[in-house]
């Protein structure tokens, strides 16, 4: 059986940043989304730090993953 090597476009870290920065945009306006859909009832009020989490988490890894972006382009 031949063991099969990953494509070089799957590995590259440029693509990977992107998608991983792509997915972390989409669940940071998910969030804010949510944040908003929350407020506007009184029933889903209590429930409003699921979507505030979401925004703090994702918000925390896209500054992270900048940073190492940003300190893999410096050197």
């Amino acid at each position: 059986m031949a063991s099969r090597r990953p494509t070089f476009w799957l590995n590259h870290p440029a693509l990977v940043y992107s998608l991983v920065l792509a997915v972390l945009a989409a669940l940071f306006y998910f969030g804010l989304i949510g944040v908003s859909v929350a407020r506007e009832s009184e029933a889903t009020l209590p429930h409003i730090w699921v979507p505030r989490l979401l925004v703090i988490v994702s918000g925390f890894l896209i500054a992270t993953t900048l940073y190492r972006i940003v300190r893999r382009i410096s050197r």
